[in-house]
């Protein structure tokens, strides 16, 4: 039986992610594509529900509002019968937060484990935005501890994984599209990937990636944003020149392969 999600071959239901995010934008691209996935879809969040669906795109979404302070048990217990009803869902919970500030992280905590485990025994996907701002580094980690980490960190992306791709902007004008490429490919593949902002020239930083035996070298060229074609190095020396499916495509089978 395929046990992965259609277009998304890396996300594997049962699995509860936490995003350490605080502008959300990552976040909701990334239930989007669940949603896309013809996943059924719950977000419970902050937001009001008709402004979130216009935002998102998405007018048929179920949205759960927290005006104000929830009641862990009851908000436990709504979830879990939209899941029971409605089959394995895509679950956005946005707001953990605001449930800690007013419940206490210790019983956030344990609510959000309770959340975990019944995401696994469903074959559901769970995702839980949460802000390094507002939550303390040791919160954080807890969160994570009963998760999988999934998000930024200081414009790395931090996955339980290694490197396996490094960008390199050719211009200045470039960056914005090193940002959308490594977006893109967090979300087809949820590899790990970083960009080289120094100001060394393009040559060194690509001896010094090789050095560090990355697999995939993506030269971004400026202009568009994001370009969409690439050049790229890849572990075996070869360079070739590909779009960013085509990347998204060779990145997902070498990490298949690596496994």
């Amino acid at each position: 039986m395929d046990s992965r999600v259609p277009g998304l071959p890396d996300v594997v239901p049962g699995t509860c992610y936490v995003v350490r995010e605080s502008g959300r934008r990552f976040t909701y691209e990334f239930f989007k594509r669940l949603y896309s996935a013809r996943m059924v879809g719950l977000v419970v969040t902050r937001k009001v529900p008709a402004r979130l669906r216009k935002e998102l795109g998405l007018p048929d979404v179920e949205v759960l509002w927290l005006r104000a302070p929830a009641e862990l048990h009851s908000l436990e217990r709504t979830i879990r019968g939209f899941i029971a009803s409605r089959g394995p869902a895509a679950l956005l919970l946005d707001g953990v937060e605001f449930l800690s500030a007013n419940n206490g992280f210790p019983r956030t905590l344990t609510f959000v484990q309770h959340l975990v485990e019944f995401i696994l025994q469903t074959r559901s996907i769970g995702i839980v935005p949460a802000s390094p701002g507002t939550l303390e580094e040791e919160e954080l980690l807890q969160l994570e501890r009963i998760s999988v980490p999934l998000g930024l960190r200081d414009h790395v992306v931090v996955l339980p994984q290694n490197l396996i791709v490094r960008l390199l902007p050719k211009t200045p004008t470039a960056v914005a599209g090193c940002d959308e490429i490594r977006d893109l490919l967090l979300l087809s593949t949820l590899v790990t990937a970083d960009i080289d902002l120094s100001v060394r020239r393009l040559e060194e930083k690509v001896r010094q990636a090789q050095r560090e035996r990355i697999p995939f070298i993506v030269i971004v060229p400026g202009g568009r944003n994001p370009s969409p074609v690439v050049d790229v190095i890849m572990w075996t020396g070869r360079e070739e020149s590909m779009s960013l499916s085509t990347l998204s495509d060779h990145v997902a089978r070498w990490r298949r392969s690596a496994r």
